[in-house]
């Protein structure tokens, strides 16, 4: 409330990016109007939520005012990413927006700013924000990659092992034992990003099979490198992760498809993927707080996957500032909720984040309805989507938001692979770790993979971490939608 009083104080209403008046449609001119009398909210409104199909001079006036009226209501983060957005994908305006972000957010006291690079985990929007304090250059364009229309952005400074095209690559995956059919579900991404490179580009993928032994995996990558391999994927598993990142330094550059739990260093030619779900309950929090919500209230599972995702969205909420007002777990075989749901929702509370998988939560979405009609906004993580889909049963989630993986939760339907697949994730989660592996700057310092499974960015120590997108359910089904605090 104090930012967006204080911009209210400091601007007046200048124009957004100028468009030729057949582009310009009274939608766009109504949020214009609203926006010049200090109603970001109502210019919000106006402005439609998909920009993809419009003619470029109506989506760039559209998304300037966009983050024009996000920032005008204190969202600074969330209007960085929109001129972002902006930037990148309309190159003609580039000039203009780098113009009006300046001046907009150049008129905001330094302190507000340096506030917002602390909690700004988005590279870019950091970049963004550390060119306006005059500390940094502004983001690079997206280049596209190898195989997909997901964008690649390298960087500078490859590490060992890194800056070529590798043309054997091995993959090291359990592919038999217990964890037969999730090694099977990444290699049918790996495999599918390779078909999509067509015959001109020559690649040989050798699969290995650890099982689920570290020794095995490290046996194999051995294997791999006296046998002509260039470049390695994998393992999958943990503990078979952990086991490379105690070797010190690795000959030959590997894309691990799991995070270790050690703390790093670790060899400088590793770089870890992995969809751990407390990443996505860290998303969760980071959202809510920057949608306004101050006080939560916790309910998940008394298991110990169910303490991982309250641990996360704790951690987070609290460092951000949030409060949580009641943080409670329920055995899974329970089917009454209202005591939990009576005991959660205290003075305060502001929005519920839910750990539960779709059976719970179509027991606990009505009883809340009518412990509280007029409850507080239910965010969620993937957990949440069925593995089933049945939209007359799932009406019970309806107005729920959660984050998911870009191919599920994106706008256009997801890759054949993906969508035929028992562990939609895990193949995902293949398909980018070929294309990262395949691209000339993936081991350099800020490689940016927009890819199937998430926005990958890395940390100083090789571990990408996933930004996931959102989805909602309306009408019993999970559709496409901005994340919390959007409009």
């Amino acid at each position: 409330m104090f930012i967006a009083l204080l911009l209210l104080i400091l601007w007046g209403a200048p124009p957004a990016l100028a468009a030729p008046q057949e582009d310009v449609d009274p939608a766009l001119e109504a949020a214009g109007r609203a926006l010049a009398r200090n109603a970001p909210l109502q210019a919000l409104r106006h402005l439609p939520l998909d920009t993809a199909a419009l003619p470029p001079a109506q989506r760039a006036r559209t998304l300037s005012l966009r983050a024009r009226a996000e920032l005008r209501l204190g969202r600074i983060l969330d209007a960085v990413s929109t001129w972002n957005t902006l930037w990148q994908e309309i190159p003609g305006y580039r000039r203009q927006v780098e113009a009006e972000m300046h001046r907009h957010l150049d008129a905001l006291p330094r302190k507000i700013l340096e506030v917002a690079l602390e909690f700004a985990g988005d590279p870019e929007t950091r970049r963004w924000l550390l060119w306006v304090l005059e500390e940094g250059q502004r983001p690079r364009a997206v280049m596209p990659s190898p195989s997909q229309p997901s964008p690649l952005a390298p960087r500078p400074g490859p590490g060992p092992g890194w800056g070529t095209q590798p043309q054997e690559v091995a993959v090291l995956l359990p592919l038999s034992g217990r964890y037969r059919s999730l090694g099977q579900a990444v290699r049918n991404g790996i495999e599918a990003t390779r078909d999509d490179l067509g015959p001109h580009r020559a690649l040989r993928l050798r699969f290995l099979d650890t099982g689920g032994s570290p020794q095995r995996a490290l046996e194999q990558y051995r294997a791999a490198m006296q046998e002509g391999a260039q470049a390695v994927l994998g393992p999958l598993l943990r503990p078979c992760v952990q086991a490379f990142t105690q070797q010190g330094q690795l000959p030959l550059p590997m894309v691990a498809l799991n995070r270790a739990d050690t703390a790093p260093p670790f060899p400088e030619a590793l770089l870890q993927l992995g969809l751990p779900p407390e990443g996505e309950a860290d998303q969760v929090a980071r959202q809510a707080f920057a949608a306004g919500h101050r006080g939560a209230f916790v309910l998940v599972p008394d298991t110990p996957l169910g303490r991982r995702l309250e641990a996360a969205f704790t951690t987070r909420f609290r460092a951000l500032g949030g409060r949580i007002v009641s943080s409670q777990r329920y055995d899974e075989d329970r089917t009454d909720f209202q005591h939990l749901l009576r005991r959660g929702l205290g003075h305060g509370t502001d929005v519920l984040f839910l750990g539960a998988d779709a059976a719970a939560a179509r027991m606990i979405r009505p009883q809340l309805r009518y412990v509280r009609p007029e409850h507080p906004p239910v965010l969620a993580t993937s957990r949440i989507r069925p593995r089933s889909p049945d939209p007359q049963r799932d009406r019970d989630l309806d107005g729920i938001r959660f984050t998911d993986i870009p191919a599920l939760a994106g706008r256009r339907s997801p890759p054949a692979a993906i969508g035929r697949s028992p562990w939609p994730r895990l193949t995902a989660l293949g398909m980018d770790a070929l294309a990262l592996i395949l691209h000339p700057g993936a081991g350099s310092g800020e490689t940016i993979l927009q890819g199937q499974a998430g926005h990958w960015s890395p940390d100083p120590h090789g571990r990408l971490d996933p930004r996931f997108t959102w989805a909602r359910f309306h009408a019993g089904q999970a559709v496409p939608t901005v994340a919390p605090g959007a409009r």
